[in-house]
């Protein structure tokens, strides 16, 4: 039973929404490409597990996209599995090429470059420790955990050294999935939990999940000065539409809509958070009219805090479903 779908890391939807507010000539947009395609290869690869997961034949509890705090530390895992007798903590690649580790580090052989990255046995080993400490808080005391390293890129190539014992036993290709979990159920008979706790289990870590509010502007030193203003053509997604006799009108597409502002606010509240005021929307919107502002914010029904021309308003969207249009 899977408890917590897939949900689209912030970052990638603030890239999505960035790329077509940037300029293409501005020495930071390859930047924001590379970041864009970095997450969307991450979040396709942790899809990817679905497919197996569905194949397995024991009684487990999934969560995907865990993202928890303990100690004031926050820390993520992509996909973890509760059975009656262990848990596992599973961590997806999708990194294509000749995959080697090396140092501590996992080298990337791919296109006649090589790059590297954090080991991510080491990363999930430290979100292991991190769990451990979260479900002995809980109660949940003298629970086996398991960590694996899924390479979720049927195009890579793993070169692991046999001296690496560990990693040979922990690092696979996604294809023998199935055939590590089976191993690992065989591995612990004793039940801990009944799988009726796993659920109860599962739906305390759900409520206790939080977002990443990781700002993509501040991390890639991108000026807000350069961001393209204007309303999102919810069709075509260009940066397009223009208000004309009381509907927007796409300049590309032609399409025509009343709720164009919609997602434009959507696009606001990634690129610089929930917070406004009526000069913001004006900015944002490329529109020159204070009393037009107060209209389509009074069409989105946001929380207002304050009074007058000090107000400001408060927006509030679901990350894990209203998002969808950048998708596409």
């Amino acid at each position: 039973m899977k408890i917590r779908e897939h949900h689209p890391p912030k970052k990638l939807l603030q890239a999505l929404s960035l790329e077509e507010r940037f300029p293409t000539h501005h020495p930071l947009y390859p930047l924001i490409l590379k970041t864009l395609r970095r997450e969307k290869s991450g979040f396709s690869g942790e899809k990817k597990i679905d497919f197996y997961l569905h194949r397995l034949q024991f009684p487990y509890v999934g969560l995907h996209s865990v993202r928890l705090a303990q100690n004031q530390v926050h820390f993520q895992v992509d996909t973890l599995m509760i059975t009656p007798t262990f848990i596992t903590l599973v961590e997806i690649k999708n990194h294509s090429g000749t995959i080697r580790f090396h140092s501590g580090k996992m080298h990337q052989d791919y296109n006649g470059t090589t790059e590297s990255y954090d080991d991510p046995i080491t990363q999930v080993n430290e979100q292991k420790e991190l769990l451990r400490a979260w479900l002995d808080e809980r109660g949940y005391t003298d629970y086996p955990l398991e960590t694996l390293v899924v390479m979720g890129n049927s195009n890579s190539h793993l070169q692991i050294d046999p001296s690496q014992i560990h990693h040979l036993d922990r690092v696979i290709p996604i294809n023998l999935f199935n055939e590590k979990m089976r191993e690992l159920n065989e591995k612990y008979d004793r039940k801990r939990i009944l799988l009726s706790e796993c659920h109860r289990l599962g739906k305390l870590i759900d409520s206790h999940c939080v977002m990443n509010e990781t700002c993509l502007l501040e991390a890639l030193s991108i000026p807000p000065s350069q961001i393209i203003k204007g309303v999102r053509c919810p069709e075509c997604n260009r940066i397009s539409m223009k208000r004309i006799k009381l509907r927007w009108e796409c300049s590309f597409c032609k399409a025509r809509t009343h709720t164009a502002q919609i997602n434009t606010f959507k696009d606001m509240y990634l690129l610089y958070g929930p917070t406004f005021n009526n000069k913001s929307v004006c900015e944002f919107f490329d529109i020159d009219s204070n009393d037009f502002a107060y209209y389509l914010i009074k069409s989105m029904n946001f929380k207002k805090l304050g009074r007058g021309k000090g107000s400001i308003y408060h927006m509030r969207f679901d990350r894990t479903k209203e998002f969808t249009y950048l998708l596409k």
